[in-house]
C-alpha cells in the first residue's frame, strides 16, 4: 500500500507562488485543488479546500486516528500507534467521495473572480464548478489558465 516513500521534498511552483502573492497583496483567496500533494498550503497560502484530500497525514481506518507524513514515512508498511491497523492515506481513491464539494460550491459562488488553472476540467463534480458559476453566478468572471486548450475551453470563453 505505501510502496511509495513519500519524501515530501517537492517544493511549490510559480503557481503556487503567483497565488500567495494575492493573499500577500491583501486579496481574498480560496484555493480549491484536487492535488494531494500539499503544496498549496506549502507554498503559504491560508485558505485551501483539498477536494481530493492530502498525501500529508494518514488515518487509522479502525480507530480514526490521524497522523502525519513524518510518522507514515518511518515504516515501509505504516500502522496505527493505538491499535496496529493498516493506516489509509488521507486521500479519495477513484471513484470515491469527494471531500468538502459542497463548500466548494458554496465558495465559488460567493466569488467574483474563478481561476481554473492547469486543469483538464475531465474529473466530476470539480468539472462542473465553472459551470455551476456561469448559471448561478453570471456576474463572476471565470479564467481558464492552461498550457493546451481542453474539450471545455471554448465553452468558457465568454
Amino acid at each position: 500500500m505505501f510502496s511509495l516513500k513519500l519524501m515530501g521534498d517537492f517544493a511549490p511552483n510559480a503557481g503556487h507562488r503567483f497565488l500567495r502573492w494575492l493573499e500577500d497583496i491583501g486579496e481574498t483567496v480560496v484555493i480549491l485543488t484536487q492535488n494531494i500533494d500539499g503544496l498549496h498550503t506549502k507554498a503559504g497560502n491560508t485558505n485551501v479546500i483539498e477536494l481530493h484530500g492530502t498525501l500529508q497525514t494518514a488515518t487509522c481506518p479502525s480507530c480514526g486516528k490521524t497522523y502525519d507524513l513524518a510518522f507514515v514515512n518511518r515504516t515501509d508498511v505504516p500502522c496505527c500507534g493505538e491499535c496496529g491497523t493498516i493506516l489509509k492515506p488521507d486521500v479519495v481513491l477513484f471513484g470515491g467521495l469527494v471531500s468538502h464539494i459542497e463548500e466548494a460550491f458554496a465558495r465559488v459562488a460567493e466569488s467574483d473572480l474563478l481561476l481554473a488553472m492547469v486543469t483538464s476540467l475531465e474529473v466530476a463534480p470539480v468539472n462542473q464548478i465553472p459551470f455551476y458559476i456561469a448559471a448561478e453566478s453570471p456576474a463572476t468572471r471565470t479564467v481558464l489558465i492552461n498550457k493546451t486548450a481542453t474539450r471545455w475551453t471554448e465553452c468558457l470563453i465568454l
